[in-house]
């Protein structure tokens, strides 16, 4: 295991769980809805913006340790943190 790598992954994860746990209660506020709207729209978001990034790395020359940073640790963090408040 590369040390640098893990520590990417984990970097990625602290910002992608601290900015879904702000963006999902954001959206949350805005609304009056009792459905949990704020996890919905982190999800969808983070689902997508994955998605295009996965393909654009694709096709450029991405060191291992961005994908790991931004993929694995900071949007997948995003998409799969739960949010108990």
């Amino acid at each position: 295991m590369q040390w640098g790598l893990l520590l990417s992954v984990g970097i990625g994860g602290f910002i992608g769980a601290i900015t879904r746990f702000l963006l999902a209660g954001w959206v949350q506020k805005s609304t009056t809805s009792t459905l949990p709207l704020g996890t919905l729209s982190v999800n969808v978001l983070g689902s997508l913006f994955i998605g295009f990034l996965f393909l654009y790395v694709q096709h450029t020359n991405f060191s291992a340790s961005l994908k790991l940073f931004l993929i694995t640790g900071l949007l997948g963090s995003l998409t799969t943190f739960l949010l108990f408040h």
